[in-house]
């Protein structure tokens, strides 16, 4: 970056990833709020941005009330990270779409990508709770829905898939606000 002579963008990645080490190093929370979380999954989008030849577009459809409500740290990075790896496809930019609403008592997150989808082996598999392979890999998506259902004692539900070809997950968790959820006993 600084060869090109760019001191601007080595600036904002210092200050992007500062920033971003500081909020994977807070070992006092498990839990965020959807507006932090979601201001941390823009630093790293921009962090990587910097890094490759295609950039990941975040296209975000909150809904207002929801933006207090506490939702499990790094709750977005495995499918950011499974975006730059397989949603790529030769695309110049590639779509990241998260959409969260409040249904009834309960958050309701929709995460989807403009790549190609999830391999039929890899939707069976993590809807049905089993990693793929034995080595390790692909093991996010079973990581981050086995540590919700920690957090929230079973009371989550999610389900993977292709929507319109694209990789897609509805997660449903209790709608807790953050101040709450924090004076829990």
């Amino acid at each position: 970056m600084q060869e090109t002579g760019d001191i601007n963008t080595s600036g904002n990645v210092i200050d992007w990833l500062s920033g971003y080490m500081r909020y994977v190093l807070d070992n006092n929370n498990f839990v965020n709020s959807l507006q932090n979380e979601l201001e941390q999954v823009e630093s790293y989008i921009s962090i990587q941005n910097t890094r490759f030849s295609f950039n990941i577009v975040l296209i975000q459809n909150i809904s207002p009330e929801v933006l207090f409500c506490a939702v499990p740290k790094m709750l977005f990075l495995t499918f950011v990270e499974n975006t730059y790896k397989y949603a790529r496809d030769g695309l110049s930019n590639v779509y990241l779409y998260i959409n969260v609403r409040s249904v009834e008592n309960r958050l309701e997150i929709q995460i989807t990508d403009s790549g190609p989808g999830y391999p039929e082996e890899v939707i069976e598999s993590v809807n049905e709770g089993k990693t793929i392979d034995g080595n390790g890999e692909r093991i996010g998506l079973i990581n981050i829905f086995e540590r919700m259902k920690i957090l929230y004692d079973g009371n989550v539900e999610y389900l993977i898939g292709n929507h319109k070809g694209h990789a897609s997950a509805v997660i449903t968790i209790p709608k807790i606000d953050i101040d709450a959820w924090k004076n829990r006993t």
